[in-house]
């Protein structure tokens, strides 16, 4: 029987990040980290309301796709490179929209850089984490709030997080 990848509303594949909560993988010793991941989620959520919040893929794909013409799907070339992060929460992938210019949803100047320093081996939950924190090189803004204004300073401190395997 051949396994076919469940897709999201967007047409997304979803990518279950271990220890989230399914309806496939409801045995009770994973509660404690599916409680985990919904308390991760809430904290991100919060985090990023001041940058504008957190928005499906799908919303997300919606806006972006109504400013191209054409077969051109930017979002989707986004996550497959890696140029935007987006955390999976209850089977839905989620993006912080701080990483989008609110004329266009255009990616934000400075992310691309920025997101170079930090991907690597780490998940994009861990990433997003650190643009929800503050940050001492930022005078203990967030990331987040600050890549529109100090986009150099962000990169700087994302260089900083990654020589001390922190981000």
């Amino acid at each position: 029987m051949q396994h076919t990848p469940s897709l999201n509303p967007a047409g997304f594949p979803i990518q279950l990040i271990p220890g989230t909560f399914s309806k496939s993988h409801s045995h009770p010793d994973q509660r404690p980290q599916a409680q985990h991941r919904d308390k991760e989620f809430v904290a991100l959520m919060n985090a990023f309301r001041r940058s504008g919040g957190l928005a499906r893929s799908a919303e997300v794909a919606a806006r972006v796709g109504s400013l191209c013409s054409g077969a051109s799907f930017p979002l989707s070339d986004w996550l497959v490179k890696r140029q935007v992060i987006c955390v999976e929460w209850r089977e839905t992938l989620w993006l912080p929209l701080f990483q989008f210019d609110a004329s266009g949803l255009t990616l934000k100047a400075g992310l691309t850089a920025v997101l170079a320093e930090l991907i690597g081996d780490r998940d994009d939950w861990s990433v997003a984490s650190w643009f929800a924190h503050p940050n001492p090189l930022l005078v203990d803004c967030t990331p987040a709030d600050s890549l529109a204004t100090m986009a150099p300073a962000v990169l700087i401190a994302a260089r900083w997080a990654r020589k001390q395997g922190m981000a």
